[in-house]
């Protein structure tokens, strides 16, 4: 049941940044944005990896953190949280070949550190950038739950 681990941790890390952090700030926070994406390892490297096994190796890979995190109630400790995941993510993307599981772990990376960006720099986030970065969480469910 490994996949559905790594969503309900992904949904875990989302709700911890979503908690507290809404406003009335209009403007809406591109998550999609031109950021870097972590380098892909080519295909011709290693035989091609199912989703079931990138969802597995994620999973394996942020096990230390879905153990160790602790619910945060300040927005620097959402933060904090959110950044240590990201960087657990940029850790073992270069080891997820599967191209679906590894474009929606790079969505929601470079959502959840817009969004935390944003929050760090002002303070909360508008409700247009919480259902941005939403549907990036909804997009990593759909690919490992």
């Amino acid at each position: 049941m490994p996949r559905k681990t790594i969503a309900l941790a992904t949904a875990a890390v989302a709700v911890a940044l979503l908690a507290g952090c809404s406003s009335t700030q209009a403007g809406p926070a591109d998550v999609s944005s031109g950021a870097p994406q972590a380098p892909r390892t080519t295909a011709a490297a290693a035989p091609e990896q199912t989703e079931a096994e990138a969802c597995a190796l994620v999973e394996d890979r942020t096990q230390s953190f879905r153990s160790g995190a602790t619910t945060p109630t300040t927005d620097a400790e959402r933060v904090a949280l959110v950044r240590s995941f990201t960087d657990e993510i940029d850790a073992v993307l270069p080891d997820v070949t599967n191209e679906e599981v590894h474009d929606a772990l790079s969505t929601f990376r470079d959502g959840a550190d817009t969004l935390a960006d944003r929050v760090e720099s002002e303070g909360s986030a508008s409700p247009e950038s919480l259902a941005q970065f939403q549907r990036t969480v909804e997009q990593v469910s759909a690919v490992c739950d």
